[in-house]
């Protein structure tokens, strides 16, 4: 009795769909990335200034929208639906 119930609990929360598991690939590609960068303040913050992190900060944000406008990718953040229907509401 008790291993149905695990059973069943287990396979309501913790069954691996697709959409859960991209989910969890997001999720830990952006956890990564995020103590990696908190791992390297403490070393950056001593080789660089705050001006420096400022036109850094600046210069990219420049570059970002340069090359999106100039690479014509900007229909990438539209997605397109897979119904006709449902392009109507887009």
């Amino acid at each position: 009795m008790i291993k149905s119930i695990i059973k069943k609990i287990k396979n309501k929360y913790f069954s691996y769909s697709q959409f859960k598991k991209n989910v969890l690939v997001l999720l830990s590609g952006t956890l990564i990335s995020q103590i990696i960068n908190f791992l390297l303040a403490p070393i950056l913050s001593r080789l660089y200034t705050p001006e420096q992190f400022g036109n850094l900060a600046l210069f990219i944000s420049i570059t970002a929208i340069l090359s999106l406008i100039s690479t014509g990718q900007y229909e990438l953040a539209i997605t397109l639906p897979k119904e006709k229907k449902d392009s109507v509401n887009i």
